[in-house]
């Protein structure tokens, strides 16, 4: 796998973690894997000439010795004093630039130099202890790892076994093949008096190779046991002379640039598969399809509406009709004695000012609250158990995507009363508009048709007749003489009781018409309100039940995307490392 399959590689890590993994992994998690992904296509775009490598060892394992016998002078030095402490020593070629300067900071100046073509693009760093008691030390390491090629461990009898180095040593991202493990301070095992002088040491190197196959999983480690200080010294016992000179022709050997670049490649598909290992254990496939499961068995929730309307919304229904039919009441502009009459017939009802209004506005309210009670508890169960479901399998904030039902009830319900209003409104515009005027024009020829019958039959048809015939001055005053003559005799009089008595029944009559007219009216109105609330709501439990199968669908195609990204990266990294 080249470069360019890496820079490939990189890019679809970050479509996923911008795209499709956003559901799946938590933003801090994602933001952070971004970071580390941008960071590793810088490095693969400018990989760089020289080859960077570290020393690293605990508090007192001679790492400072171990590069002066390497120089064959002294460069590097141990000490107490923090700006030594702290610090990264350089040991490079003259005519060689140091780099690192985004670290630059962190290391120590002047460099230590030499002129050793050879090894024109090694350059050595010494840094400090990262078991050390001072937090500043470890945090250098940390900050200079990433930067380094390869990585020289250095250990001693007294710290080989410890669970830090180990700890450590497993955290970084440096491949394995590129590790050198260097036992040192080794002539501390040898025991020239004894008749096997170098058993344990061969024990001690086993156990070692032992640990770091069983505990930072290297099969078959670059191992060498020297002693730096004899070796810097000029007094070092002949294997242990042997074992530093198989170091040094190592480590100093003449690399040419495919070989520098070999080494940094199986570097940069080592953190690549880091990442690729953190994205798999942030986005966790496998509980991901628990949970899509049973975000399935939630969206299947029966939510629909009831298909008869159930007695609360007859309830709610009646009273809607009731306050409606107050309000068209005392909105009616029927002509005088109709109103009159209809305010008899429904004497004790309240036909006040804006009461009216107020209390159909609130008789609403009421319904739209206590008909979609049942399905806004159960849209809240369901959302609340969806909510619960996604922050336990997916991110901290993925229960933001869920819809809040009270939000979605509270807003069909404004919807339906929006409505709602305004076909009441339209009605009220109706009954005052021109059937209105023809309404009381026709009640006008109603109750005053028994007054003009009475008026005929007290002036004599016989007259009326015939002043139609040939109407005159004198014709005219004779018929009003003979009304006002028999109006008030015995004829008139029961003429005038006679017609109170069909007045008032007709009176009644249209009265109860409209009443009926209106009550009709209100019933269908009331009946369209009720309606209206389960359409809403019906609209209302659809919004929730879409959003949660969205979000199925999408949690779905983000484990498809994860399941492509693992097949992607099993075929490109397969045998790479």
């Amino acid at each position: 796998m080249n470069r360019t399959s890496i820079l490939d590689a990189l890019g679809h890590i970050t479509r996923f973690l911008s795209e499709d993994g956003a559901i799946l992994i938590d933003r801090p998690t994602r933001e952070s894997l971004l970071e580390k992904t941008e960071k590793l296509r810088e490095k693969a775009e400018k990989p760089g000439e020289a080859l960077y490598v570290g020393i690293l060892g605990g508090t007192g394992v001679g790492k400072s010795t171990l590069i002066n016998a390497l120089a064959g002078k002294q460069i590097s030095q141990s000490s107490d004093r923090r700006p030594y402490t702290d610090r990264a020593v350089v040991y490079r070629h003259r005519n060689t630039a140091r780099g690192l300067d985004e670290i630059a900071g962190l290391v120590r100046d002047p460099d230590a130099l030499h002129d050793s073509e050879s090894v024109r693009d090694l350059i050595l760093l010494d840094l400090p202890d990262f078991d050390s008691t001072e937090e500043r030390n470890r945090i250098v390491v940390e900050k200079i790892l990433p930067f380094l090629d390869a990585a020289i461990w250095v250990v001693t009898p007294e710290k080989y076994a410890d669970s830090a180095f180990y700890r450590f040593l497993n955290r970084t991202v440096i491949h394995r093949e590129n590790f050198t493990f260097i036992l040192n301070k080794s002539d501390e095992l040898i025991h020239d008096d004894s008749a096997r002088p170098y058993e344990k040491l061969k024990e001690v190197l086993g156990d070692l190779a032992f640990r770091l196959k069983h505990d930072a999983n290297i099969e078959l480690p670059r191992l060498f046991s020297v002693s730096a200080a004899q070796k810097f010294a000029g007094d070092s016992d002949p294997i242990l002379l042997q074992e530093f000179s198989k170091f040094r022709d190592y480590l100093m050997a003449e690399r040419d640039a495919k070989e520098i670049a070999s080494v940094k490649t199986i570097n940069l598909l080592e953190e690549l598969r880091q990442i690729t290992r953190e994205i798999d254990s942030a986005a966790n496939p496998v509980e991901k399809l628990v949970l899509s499961g049973a975000l399935r068995s939630l969206a299947g929730e029966n939510l629909s509406k009831p298909t008869q309307k159930g007695l609360l919304s007859i309830e709610h229904e009646e009273r809607i009709a009731e306050s409606l039919f107050a309000l068209f009441v005392r909105e009616d502009d029927s002509i005088v004695p109709v109103t009159w009459g209809m305010r008899l017939l429904t004497v004790g009802r309240s036909f006040k000012g804006e009461s009216v209004q107020v209390e159909l506005d609130r008789t609403f309210e009421e319904a739209a609250r206590n008909v979609g009670k049942s399905r806004k508890m159960l849209l809240e169960k369901i959302s609340a158990n969806v909510r619960s479901e996604l922050l336990l399998s997916l991110t901290h904030t993925s229960g933001d995507m869920v819809i809040e039902p009270s939000v979605v009830m509270d807003d069909s319900a404004a919807r339906a009363s929006a409505t709602f209003a305004g076909e009441v409104n339209s009605t009220r515009s109706a009954l005052t508009g021109f059937k209105a005027t023809w309404r009381k024009s026709w009640q006008k020829a109603v109750l005053w048709f028994p007054a003009f019958i009475l008026a005929i039959r007290l002036a004599g048809p016989e007259k009326i007749s015939l002043w139609l015939d040939y109407p005159t001055v004198n014709g005219a005053v004779q018929i009003v003489l003979a009304f006002l003559t028999n109006i008030f005799g015995p004829e008139g009089l029961t003429g005038l009781a006679a017609l109170m008595l069909c007045e008032l029944f007709l009176i009644w009559y249209l009265a109860s018409r409209r009443l009926k007219s209106l009550k009709r009216i209100t019933r269908r109105l009331a009946s369209r309100a009720i309606d209206l609330i389960d359409e809403q709501f019906d609209a209302a439990v659809t919004q929730v039940t879409s959003n949660t199968t969205a979000l199925l669908e999408r949690i779905d195609h983000s484990i498809h995307k994860l399941d492509e990204l693992h097949t992607y990266f099993s075929h490109q990294l397969k045998g790479a490392l």
